[in-house]
Formats: structure tokens, sequence, C-alpha cells
């Protein structure tokens, strides 16, 4: 008798490799609730906030990204990576002391808005910057592939029934708060988890790195 959640599996093109469970897991909660909370809290933001805030938001995270970006190389990302832990828990006691200070002591949406910005486009592009490295590393080819179409496949699904049960049931703005605090605390505990348990294969630095001094040396001798 087959399997139910096997022929679920194979109709949705579900494929789960090792150690990629737990991160599916936290990657289906985290997703539909940022899904069930994200309608009210943009909402709070774009109708709170002045559209200049908005633009020099947008253009602080692009810089942030364009800066960690040139500089993730050499010692940079080294550090980064050894210290994942420290900058994943920093991100999410961060987001989680932020959510709460605005549901227990005082909501103020710029507070909200330039807390928020500060620590996401700090510490979590970081974070990010990490996760990319760690997928590397432990998946190859294929299996990254399957990781990748998969999460893809769960966060779309969660993210349906996120957005669908908003619509009957929008939450107040405290609430979508307090959830958003919580989930910061979710987001990054499968990837804490599967790097303290994967360590000694991410820490190895694999024959194919390289530098842009041996890149430019092959490119000589290959001419």
């Amino acid at each position: 008798m087959n399997n139910p959640l096997k022929s679920i599996q194979r109709l949705l093109n579900l494929k789960v490799q090792k150690n990629q469970g737990l991160l599916l897991a936290c990657s289906t909660v985290t997703g539909f609730l940022f899904c069930y909370i994200s309608p009210r809290v943009e909402k709070e933001i774009i109708s709170s906030l002045p559209a200049e805030f908005l633009s020099v938001q947008s253009l602080w995270w692009c810089l942030s990204a364009l800066l960690i970006g040139i500089v993730w190389k050499g010692t940079t990302r080294e550090t980064a990576i050894k210290y994942f832990t420290v900058l994943a828990l920093t991100e999410s006691f961060m987001g989680f002391c932020l959510g709460m200070y605005l549901v227990f002591v005082e909501y103020n949406v710029w507070v909200f808005a330039i807390g928020s910005l500060l620590y996401s486009s700090m510490v979590s592009i970081f974070v990010g910057k990490c996760i990319m490295c760690f997928e590397s590393k432990l998946w190859q080819n294929r299996e990254r592939e399957d990781f990748d179409n998969t999460n893809s496949i769960v966060r779309g699904i969660v993210n349906c029934l996120g957005f669908g049960i908003a619509i009957f049931a929008m939450p107040p703005i405290k609430v979508a708060v307090f959830i958003w605090g919580v989930t910061c605390v979710i987001d990054d505990i499968g990837w804490i988890i599967i790097y303290n348990r994967c360590r000694k294969q991410i820490m190895e630095k694999p024959a194919e790195d390289y530098s842009p001094s041996n890149t430019s040396n092959s490119s000589v001798s290959s001419q």
C-alpha cells in the first residue's frame, strides 16, 4: 500500500535531502506567519510614513547590500562564517526585542521602521551571505537544485495560505508586530542547528576556492 505522504511528495515534486527537513520546517512556519502579517504591517508603514522616507529606506538597504557584497571576501567572509551563530542569534534577538518593545512598551511606527531597517541592512545581509555559502558546501549540483526547487514550492504553498487567511482574519497591528517578533526568533533556528551540526564540513576550504590573483594567473597561463 502506498504511503500517502510519499504520494503527496511525488505529486508536488518535493525532494528532501539530508539536513534539509529542519530547514524546510522552519521555512514553512516563518513563511506562513510572515505572509499572514505582512499586509497589515506594510499598510501601517506605507500609510503612516512619508513617501520620501520609504525611498530613503529602500536606498539605504540597496547600498548596504551593495557594500556588503563588495567586501564579502577574504577575512570578512571567513569571520562572518566563523561567527555565524553569533550573527544569527543577534539578528533573532534584535528582531524579537524590537517587536516586544513595540507591543508592550510603546508602539511607534518610526521606531519600527528605522529599527528593522538598521538591523536588517547590517546583520541580516551578512546572515544571508553565510547561508548562501553553506548551501554551496552542504549540497552540490542536483541536490542544491532540488532543495531550492522544493523550498520554492513549500514557500508558494504557505504564502498562499498566509495571504488567504489574512483576507478573512486580518490581525490588529500589535498582534501582527508580536507575531513578527516571535517569527524573527524562529527564522534562523534551522540554520543555526545545521551550521553547528555540519560545522567541520562548512569550515573546510574546498579545492575550487580561488582568489582573484589565481584566476588572473590562470588566464595568463592559458593564453
